[in-house]
């Protein structure tokens, strides 16, 4: 068997990196929910426009949009100012094939960023995101106790 090239170890482990994410679908799911890309239809809107017109905290609407801008979907056309691209275009209801409304976000995706937002949220109030999500301290991430708890 031979040794695999460097890149090829690359592209491996970027394309599990890439199943792995959970944020870019849920992304997704909640911007095609809000309609974004018919929002931004006529050109680039600041975040704060984005949030009261779809009703959003600001700063979770950034988030999303930051994940989708990182993944090509939207972009950012200075900070906090976002535009379409031509992959969101499809998402837009009046395009021709278009896809809104392909991408329902369902009661188990918001539980799904629940917990995560569990794991993000909890460390900056000083509490273990992951001991409560896990049922308690002293568990690992499979739900078992820990070595030496």
């Amino acid at each position: 068997m031979t040794e695999p090239s460097p890149l090829s170890l690359v592209e491996r482990v970027l394309r599990l990196d890439e199943l792995a994410d959970v944020a870019v679908p849920l992304s997704l799911r909640a911007a095609d929910d809000l309609r974004i890309a018919d929002l931004l239809a006529d050109g680039p809107l600041g975040l704060g426009e984005l949030a009261a017109r779809t009703g959003s905290d600001a700063r979770s609407l950034g988030r999303v949009l930051r994940a989708l801008a990182g993944r090509g979907v939207f972009r950012v056309v200075e900070p906090e100012r976002f535009a379409l691209t031509p992959l969101a275009e499809q998402l837009r209801t009046d395009h021709p094939r278009s896809m809104a409304g392909a991408f329902p976000l369902l009661p188990a995706d918001v539980r799904a960023w629940a917990r995560i937002g569990l794991l993000l949220e909890d460390p900056q109030r000083g509490a273990a995101g992951l001991e409560r999500l896990m049922g308690g301290a002293g568990r690992d991430v499979s739900g078992s106790p820990s070595p030496g708890s």
